[in-house]
């Protein structure tokens, strides 16, 4: 956080993460327990993205024969964000112009920071005391040329 006049900071956040086994496969690492950015996503958000949307895609064929694309979830996974924030109450109501990247891989091997899913966008924040925070965001995705709505409520992330 860098505060650049009274009523307005700058914020910048990033986030590296690297899932292993250290006792078994690494393929044994539940579904549940790997990375899907995207959104407002707990794994990294990357607003202007449908939550859990970005990562490593794979393909399987069913019995018929047709092959069907799922998301296996990454075991790396990189997010930046930085928000320019304008205090309207302070406090309480915060607006915020932000840029977000980032994506995850299967393996930590296969990390590069080339094609990086791009978004940008605005966002307000209501602060509430022993609630916590609701905010909206509309982000822009680069990739998709659409425009995503976000809602959050609870601590920010």
């Amino acid at each position: 956080y860098i505060k650049l006049l009274p009523f307005m900071s700058f914020v910048v956040k990033g986030k590296y993460g690297v899932l292993n086994s250290f006792w078994g496969k690494v393929e044994d690492i539940p579904f549940g327990e790997r990375f899907f950015p995207g959104g407002i996503s707990l794994d990294g958000q990357i607003r202007g993205y449908v939550d859990r949307s970005v990562g490593p895609t794979d393909t399987y064929q069913d019995s018929l024969g047709e092959a069907h694309t799922f998301r296996p979830g990454g075991r790396a996974v990189f997010v930046g964000s930085s928000e320019l924030r304008f205090t309207a109450i302070p406090q309480q109501l915060y607006f915020s112009l932000f840029a977000d990247a980032g994506d995850a891989w299967l393996t930590p091997e296969e990390t590069t920071y080339r094609d990086l899913k791009k978004s940008m966008g605005v966002g307000i924040r209501f602060v509430i005391p022993m609630m916590g925070m609701i905010g909206f965001d509309l982000g822009y995705s680069f990739e998709h040329k659409d425009y995503e709505l976000h809602f959050q409520v609870g601590p920010e992330q």
